[in-house]
């Protein structure tokens, strides 16, 4: 009895650890979480309103991207830059750019052809050289053992929630791999908002509804946001035959949304269920129309 004590308390302790970094964050941290070619990548895309990441069918970004909006305040002594106590240049003075780090993951042994660009350095925003570094399908890309710091500039950005102090972060798909799947998870485990993207074709898998209870382990009632993607493709099918196919991504959705604690009845979890096309939005906010983010989640 006293050693079941002593382990779930040492339990409770790996948790309060966990929650200390979350805790001392400047920035919510959102992650575009789900399955391999759910359309995370283009929903981002339209989001900030232009084609910042590679997106297309299939396994696509091969590592970690966090975007937020350049500040001035954030140009102050880097601890994760390598000369103690150098300063970075105003970010009002640089513009957008990003820069590249190593993750948790990453090993003395872990090298790649992204070596040849200095990490901790400010790149100025080159979107095909950025898509060059993140595309699983260029030559020689990033892996999760880096992830890509990338800064917009006030003016180069449709997205109003990046004004508010807000980090989204693009990541691999969870189904590519079981290695980097749980990598995957790990590294979105302690978000402040999870944004989860699903394929309509699909629906919501077994591995996701396991990470978020998960989640639920580390931080009870995690916040849940849940996009169906490609809801576009659903357009052809007659009007009964699309309410049916809603209703059956509703019920699923209401089912993990209740096990984490998130909502606790059907008409909670519809606020929190959002049937998109990224494809549609992008278009949409590249015609210089007024997309802005909660009418894309």
């Amino acid at each position: 009895m006293v050693h079941a004590m002593i382990d779930s308390l040492n339990m409770e302790q790996v948790k309060i650890e966990s929650l200390k970094t979350t805790l001392i964050r400047k920035r919510m941290k959102v992650p575009i979480f789900g399955p391999t070619s759910g359309g995370k990548s283009m929903v981002i895309n339209a989001m900030v309103g232009k084609e910042l990441l590679p997106s297309s069918m299939g396994h696509t970004t091969n590592c970690f991207l966090q975007i937020e909006e350049a500040r001035d305040d954030d140009a102050a002594c880097d601890p994760n830059v390598p000369r103690e106590g150098a300063r970075l240049p105003s970010f009002s003075e640089v513009g957008s750019h990003f820069i590249i780090r190593r993750s948790q993951f990453a090993t003395e042994s872990t090298t790649n052809a992204a070596m040849s660009y200095e990490e901790n350095s400010i790149i100025p925003l080159d979107i095909p050289l950025l898509h060059d570094l993140s595309d699983a399908k260029a030559d020689q890309p990033l892996d999760i053992c880096r992830y890509v710091e990338i800064f917009l500039a006030k003016d180069d950005h449709k997205c109003p929630l990046l004004t508010h102090f807000l980090q989204i972060l693009d990541c691999p798909g969870i189904s590519m791999c079981r290695e980097m799947g749980d990598k995957v998870k790990a590294f979105c485990e302690d978000a402040d908002v999870h944004v989860l993207i699903v394929n309509t074709m699909s629906g919501i898998s077994a591995e996701t509804k396991e990470h978020f209870l998960k989640v639920k382990e580390r931080l009870p009632n995690p916040d849940i946001i849940i996009g169906f993607t490609v809801w576009d493709m659903v357009d052809n099918e007659r009007p009964e035959r699309k309410e049916k196919v809603k209703r059956g991504h509703l019920t699923d959705a209401f089912g993990l949304l209740k096990s984490t604690g998130t909502v606790s009845t059907m008409e909670e979890a519809k606020e929190r269920c959002f049937f998109i096309s990224g494809r549609e939005a992008l278009s949409d906010a590249l015609g210089e129309q007024s997309i802005y983010s909660m009418s894309l989640l």
